[in-house]
């Protein structure tokens, strides 16, 4: 589609910077050869942002006395970059008189990884590793000497990584009988869980706080009643601190909701925000085999059945299509639609295009969106956009807990 690059596209690009640093590096080593005596080191610089790979984390602002292949004694690095494909490395030299001053070292890979969201982090790391960065181990520490430590080498046995896993990330969840109404006393119990886990947040009283648990749970009752039950079981941490920029995310590692303050009232986008980041919680939490329980949602499968009856009916241009998802208020569909044509149809919202570039987002937010649908009714959007994938929704749901 227009404006995306292909696969071989990215794969010349990658190569092509390959051979630029190859080249700059290669003249950079004549440049230090021949100026010696002007220069007290070398220092490695690597980029800062989510492809830097552990090994270049590792040697990021390392000054080296030496470049591998000249003369003398003393420390040297594992290689010259690039040091393995699209590696975006440099070396510079450090001048004599400079090695020891703090700026030479100002700005890091470890200072800005530990900057970064949890969910960054949980990204860059996995969640073995990040385990043991929560624990106190430097992101630097996972690799050496131009390579990547194994998780054995780390001291992670697979039982911890199995324990890291079910106890961290997936807490299993009580034997409940879904069939069972939940009581007057159990929803209070579940509003007053709200409400503790909110008192306090800078900018909402707990007036506010109050209003907004009891505009939660005079929609509670539309959830179909097992849904009702998950929400009742996953009384997770719920926070009001969110990164610069974001209003709502759920976070795996810490099974955490964060709402800005903002999302914390009574409007219906606040509502669905809430429902839909409890529908990230109960998606993680019910998952089998290693993976969310949205993974096998048929999402594609459906996009392609619109797209066949849209091209029957004269209407697959752009244009129509995203005239037809403008005409919904709510955002959920044309978010989806946003995602699975790559930006080709975007409705009235959508996240960006990199979010959905990693592998599943797509599957986790159709789940959330279906758990919020049910609270404001917007469901029927999802039976006639995405029939078979709330079809398996539904009978996912059915099966839990038999």
């Amino acid at each position: 589609m227009p404006g995306l690059m292909s696969s071989i596209e990215k794969s010349i690009n990658a190569n092509v910077t390959d051979m630029f640093n190859f080249a700059s590096n290669i003249l950079a080593d004549d440049i230090y050869s021949y100026n010696g005596e002007n220069f007290d080191g070398y220092q490695w610089i690597a980029a800062l942002d989510k492809k830097t790979c552990l090994i270049c984390a590792e040697l990021d602002n390392q000054i080296f006395d030496l470049l591998p292949g000249m003369q003398g004694t003393g420390t040297e690095p594992p290689g010259v970059p690039p040091i393995h494909h699209n590696c975006r490395c440099v070396i510079t030299p450090v001048l004599k008189g400079m090695r020891e001053h703090p700026t030479q070292t100002a700005i890091n890979y470890k200072d800005w990884f530990d900057r970064q969201s949890d969910e960054v982090k949980l990204d860059i790391l996995g969640p073995s590793r990040y385990k043991e960065y929560l624990n106190g181990r430097a992101v630097t520490e996972f690799a050496r000497d131009g390579r990547i430590l194994t998780l054995a080498e780390l001291k992670i046995s697979r039982a911890t990584r199995k324990e890291v896993l079910a106890a961290v990330q997936r807490p299993q969840a009580p034997k409940t009988d879904y069939t069972l109404p939940l009581t007057a006393e159990q929803k209070n119990e579940y509003k007053n869980y709200l409400v503790r886990q909110l008192v306090g947040t800078e900018g909402r009283s707990e007036k506010q706080i109050n209003e907004w648990a009891d505009a939660v749970m005079a929609r509670f009752d539309r959830l179909p009643l097992k849904l009702q039950h998950l929400f009742f079981e996953n009384q997770i941490a719920i926070s009001s601190q969110t990164e610069p920029g974001s209003r709502a995310y759920f976070v795996p590692i810490t099974n955490t909701i964060h709402l800005h303050k903002s999302r914390i009232s009574t409007s219906q986008r606040s509502l669905d925000t809430f429902f839909h980041e409890m529908g990230h919680a109960i998606d993680f939490r019910h998952g089998t085999g290693g993976s969310f329980a949205s993974a096998l949602l048929p999402l594609r499968a459906d996009f392609n059945a619109f797209l066949e009856k849209a091209k029957r009916q004269g209407g697959l241009s752009p244009e129509r299509i995203n005239q037809k998802l403008r005409g919904y208020s709510r955002g959920d569909i044309s978010d989806l639609f946003r995602g699975l044509s790559k930006g080709q149809f975007t409705g009235t919202f959508g996240h960006s295009l990199d979010y959905y570039r990693k592998r599943g987002r797509i599957h986790m937010e159709a789940f959330a969106h279906i758990v919020s649908s049910f609270q404001s009714n917007s469901r029927r959007h999802f039976k006639e956009f995405f029939p078979t994938s709330f079809s398996y929704f539904m009978e996912w749901l059915d099966k839990l807990g038999t």
